[in-house]
Formats: structure tokens, C-alpha cells, sequence
């Protein structure tokens, strides 16, 4: 009996050793399980703020300058001076990694964000911050918080500025007034007097600049006195007109009806004037906010220029310039963003040698509002060119770039005045003005390839005004970068517009403007950059000068308030074909 007692308590440890070892090994599984949930979960809680912390560096990026949120794929950040900026290609806190990446958000044609297709959503960015991290060891996770910012900046109506000479082609007299944008008023015209010691150097052609980092706007102007051509630069402090100066002067009763000077605001704040002095060697000269900078000359480009295009890279102290010579030759030369000397410019082998004739605006260039490392270049080649040429150029972000081969539009009649500019959609819309004694208006859209298409109702006119000025003016919408407007003349006294829709690729029907007082003879449109509205600026026959408001929301020009809806304005230009007059709207 002892002997089988003993047996039996034997089994019963054996048992209870097994049992447990069963159940410690449970209840250590689920012990074990439970902390690595707590540990995730505290991991998960210290990633997410991680994520959280990176959208918040963005949106404190976006806050304190929205342009600054610029597009990455796998950006780190840092802080420092109470600013957060992108650094490296990650950021590493203990198992963390965090990066951040930033994108052009787009939209469907219902308004709707979507990842890929549809069309972009100008001043909106996907913003994404992605926490990566392992558990026990091999185990990979992360957390990926993700939204859309949009320029709290909403679209507002802005004061603008307007300039006009007033003294036909006898008299100095330079007239400004004020757009009030609470009152919808224009202020009295009064008079900036560009060279006190003479009255009778006429205003030829103007054109007039914004600042976007001050309060600030500079007009430059050429002028003619009968015998003597003189370009001038001058400052506009918000206040009062200062620091002008004579940037060239040359005999010449020639070429009076162009435009062989231009000018762009660099990322820096400092203004560049780009402009002929009658030689083959364009000059430049350069406002830092205080004092005009000394003269330099860029690479000589074999001819006069005749027109000018200047524009700086978005973002950049990087300039493209573009020149029409009184050879017929098309040049373009690249300021790399560095010191203010020739050696900073980098002259392009020549696009064309030829064009039909001399003096007509043939070429223009604009930058891609979506990817500012290209823009667009059209110009003209050939003694009876026909097809519109395209160039695309690539900038390599170091300051030079390359450019694409040229491809033509389908044939019209023989070129004219020609305009470009571009759309959130990376579309390049073209218009032309040809050389019949009827003329045609014809506009095309083309691509980064580069690649022509004709929208619908691409023909815009088939009987514009007469002569070889610039009866028209295009222009996209700039908040939202994807509706353009076209206003041209038919040859009467109601000007004409059209609208172009970036989804549908297609022209409106014609739309009629009030009646001028005679024919419209030029056509010069100025986006506002806070909101969709585009300033009309329009003159007749009898050089007198109106202006005319567009409103992008409504699609239509504005039916009330005194100074958007169609406005008199300078009743003395110099010449029915010049550009004697320009608008601004403030950029600061």
C-alpha cells in the first residue's frame, strides 16, 4: 500500500508540473503579449505625434510663406530661430524615422482631390508626414498622416496702379491713378514727370512692375522728342515717384512703336531693367530697394533688339530674357542668379535669323506656373512664316538649362503679334495675329514635349483690326491657373472676348465688351495674382484709353462699380499702334 501511494503522488507532480507548465506558458504568452501591445500602442502614441509635429512644421512653412512650401518627394525638417525649414531626407529620433513630402494637389472635373489625373488645384499642396519605425526587432510599421493646404491668403481684390501718357506725341505729360479696390474708385490722374528739364518727350512705351516683398512699383518708359530716344526707370514708394533715372538715350526716328525694354522682380527683392541702348549689346541695370546699381551689359546678341522679354524663374534670382532685333534675329540669354556682371549671363545659340519683317512683336516667353524649371518660348522663323515655333527650356535649378527641339503649328496665314501664356495644367495657349489685310486671330495650346493641339474654336477672329500692332491679349485666370481670356478687337467699336477652358480644351462663343468710343485698336490684360480677376486695358481709334475689369469667379466682366466696370481713362495717347500705357497690381 505504501508503494502505491507513493506511485500515485509521483503522477500527480508529473501532472501538475505539466498542467503548470501549460498554463505559465498561457498565461506568459498573453503577459507577453500584453506588454508588446502596450509598447506598440506607446510607440504608435510617440509616432503619431512625431507625424502630427511633421504637418505641423508645413503648415508653419505655408503660414509664413506660402511659395516656401515647395514641391519634395522625401524631405527631413529642422527647427531653428523659431522657423521650420526642410533639411536633409529625413529626420531619425531614437527607432523613428520621419519624412515629409509635399505635391501639387489636383482635382477632377467635379472638384473633387484626387491622386492621380484630373488638373491641378493651383495654391493647394498634398502635404503627407510618414513615421517609420520597427517592432521587436523585425517587425516594420509606420504612420502616415496626410491633407491639403491652401493658401490662407484667399483671393482678395487688390489696389492696382495705372500709367498713361497724356500728351500725344508733343508733350511729356504722364498721368497715374489709383484703383481703390474697397470703394471700387479710381483716384484723380495726377503726373510724374520723368525729366523736369524738358515737356516734349512724348511717352512712347510703358510698362510698370510690382514688388512682392515692399510696398513698391517701378515704371520703366521710352520717349521721343522728334529727334532723340530715351528710356527711363522710376520709382513708385506707395506714395510718391523718386530715384528716376536715364537708362539710355540714342538719335533715332525709327522704330518707335516697340518695346525694346523690359524688367523682373528677382527672388532677392531687387528689380532688373533689361533694355537697349541702340547697340547690338543689351544693358542691365539693377534697384536693391535703395540705390540703382551701375550699368552692365549681357552677351552681345549681333543685332539691336527691337523687343525685349525679360522673366525671372519663379522663386529664383534666376532671369530669361528673350530678344527681336531689328535683324529679324531671335536670341535668348540666361542670367544664372549671381553677381550683377556680363559673366553672369550665358547667350543661347540663336533660334532663328529670319522673320518676316522687321518691328512686329515676334517673340514672348512665359514660365510654367506648376514646374518652374520650364518655360516656353515662341517666336517666328522664315521671310513668310506661317506656323507659330515652340521651344521649351529646362532650367537645371544651378543656373543655366537647355533647350527642347522647336516644333510649328499647323499653317495660317503669314505671322503677326504674337503672345504665350501658360496654365496650371502645364498648357502652354499661343495666340497669333496674322499679317492679311484682314487679319486673322488664331490661338493654339501646346505642351512640355513639345507638342501643338488646336482647341475648340481656335479661330478666334477672322477679321481683326488692320496693321501689325497687338489687337489682342490672352491670359489665364491666375488663382486658379486653368480659365484664359481672350479679348480682341473685330474691327468695330465692341470689343470681343472669349473664354478657354482647360478641361474641356475649347474656346466659348464670342462675347461682346461695351462700345468704345471708335475701333479698338490694342488690347493689353493684367492678371491679378490674388485672386482671378484680369484688368482690361483697351484703346481706340482715337487713342483714348478705358479699362475694363473681369471677374474669374462669375466668368464675365464685372456690371457695377465705378472702377471695374468699362472706365474712360487717357484721352491723348501718342500713336493708335503703341503700348503707351500699363497696369499694375500691387504684389506686397
Amino acid at each position: 500500500m505504501t508503494g502505491f501511494k507513493s506511485g500515485i503522488s509521483i503522477l500527480e507532480v508529473i501532472l501538475a508540473a505539466a498542467l503548470f507548465a501549460v498554463f505559465s506558458t498561457a498565461v506568459i504568452r498573453v503577459m507577453i503579449q500584453s506588454l508588446d501591445t502596450h509598447l506598440l500602442a506607446g510607440q504608435q502614441a510617440q509616432a503619431l505625434g512625431k507625424a502630427s509635429e511633421g504637418l505641423e512644421a508645413l503648415y508653419s512653412i505655408a503660414n509664413r510663406s506660402f511659395s516656401a512650401l515647395s514641391d519634395t518627394v522625401s524631405s527631413g525638417l529642422s527647427s531653428a530661430g523659431g522657423q521650420w525649414n526642410y533639411s536633409g531626407t529625413g529626420d531619425s529620433f531614437d527607432i523613428f524615422t520621419r519624412t515629409v513630402s509635399v505635391s501639387q494637389a489636383r482635382r477632377d472635373s467635379s472638384g473633387n482631390y484626387v491622386n492621380s489625373g484630373g488638373l491641378p488645384a493651383m495654391n493647394t499642396k498634398k502635404v503627407v508626414s510618414t513615421v517609420n519605425w520597427t517592432v521587436m526587432g523585425s517587425r516594420g510599421n509606420s504612420i502616415v498622416l496626410s491633407g491639403y493646404f491652401s493658401d490662407w491668403r484667399s483671393p482678395v481684390r487688390r489696389t492696382g496702379l495705372l500709367v498713361y501718357g497724356d500728351g500725344g506725341t508733343s508733350s511729356d505729360a504722364i498721368r497715374f491713378t489709383i484703383l481703390d479696390p474697397l470703394t471700387l474708385t479710381w483716384s484723380p490722374p495726377a503726373t510724374v514727370d520723368v525729366d523736369p528739364s524738358a515737356a516734349n518727350k512724348a511717352l512712347r512705351s510703358v510698362r510698370i512692375f510690382s514688388s512682392r516683398t515692399r510696398n513698391e512699383k517701378i515704371m520703366l518708359s521710352r520717349h521721343y522728342n522728334g529727334s532723340q530716344q530715351q528710356i527711363f526707370a522710376s520709382v513708385y514708394n506707395g506714395s510718391v515717384w523718386g530715384n528716376i533715372i536715364q537708362l539710355s538715350s540714342w538719335s533715332s526716328s525709327t522704330l518707335l512703336d516697340v518695346r525694346n525694354f523690359d524688367g523682373a522682380y528677382q527672388a532677392n527683392g531687387s528689380f532688373m531693367a533689361v533694355y537697349s541702348d541702340n547697340t547690338t549689346i543689351p544693358k542691365v541695370r539693377v534697384w536693391n530697394s535703395n540705390v540703382w546699381g551701375t550699368a552692365f551689359s549681357a552677351q552681345n546678341i549681333g543685332g539691336i533688339p527691337v523687343y525685349v522679354t525679360a522673366r525671372a524663374r519663379p522663386g529664383t534670382n534666376e532671369v530669361m530674357t528673350a530678344y527681336f532685333d531689328a535683324q529679324s534675329d531671335t536670341n535668348t540669354q540666361y542670367f544664372n542668379g549671381g553677381a550683377y556682371a556680363a559673366s553672369s549671363w550665358s547667350l543661347h545659340p540663336e533660334h532663328s535669323v529670319t522673320a518676316p519683317m522687321a518691328g512686329i512683336e515676334y517673340i514672348d516667353f512665359t514660365w510654367n506656373p506648376v514646374d518652374p524649371l520650364k518655360g516656353a518660348l515662341i517666336y517666328t522663323q522664315g521671310n513668310s512664316d506661317k506656323n507659330m515655333n515652340i521651344r521649351i527650356f529646362t532650367a537645371n535649378g544651378s543656373g543655366s538649362g537647355s533647350w527642347s527641339a522647336l516644333a510649328e503649328t499647323t499653317n495660317q496665314s503669314e505671322l503677326g503679334s504674337m503672345q504665350v501664356t501658360a496654365s496650371a495644367a502645364s498648357t502652354y495657349l499661343a495666340c497669333d495675329k496674322d499679317s492679311q489685310p484682314t487679319p486673322d486671330i488664331y490661338c493654339f495650346t501646346a505642351n512640355d514635349t513639345p507638342s501643338w493641339s488646336s482647341p475648340v474654336n481656335n479661330i478666334i477672329t477672322t477679321g481683326s483690326d488692320v496693321g501689325f500692332h497687338r489687337s489682342f491679349d490672352v491670359e489665364f485666370e491666375p488663382w486658379t491657373a486653368l480659365d484664359a481670356l481672350v479679348v480682341y478687337s473685330d474691327n468695330t467699336t465692341v470689343p470681343k472676348f472669349r473664354r478657354f477652358d482647360s478641361f474641356s480644351g475649347a474656346f466659348s462663343a464670342q462675347g461682346d465688351v461695351p462700345a468704345l468710343g471708335a475701333v479698338l485698336r490694342t488690347v493689353r490684360l493684367e492678371p491679378n495674382s490674388s485672386s482671378n480677376d484680369i484688368m482690361s486695358l483697351l484703346t481706340d481709334n482715337n487713342q483714348d484709353l478705358y479699362t475694363f475689369v473681369w471677374d474669374g469667379v462669375a466668368n464675365a466682366f464685372y456690371s457695377a462699380g465705378n472702377g471695374y466696370f468699362l472706365t474712360p481713362q487717357g484721352v491723348n495717347g501718342s500713336s493708335v499702334s503703341d503700348m503707351w500705357y500699363d497696369f499694375a497690381w500691387d504684389n506686397f
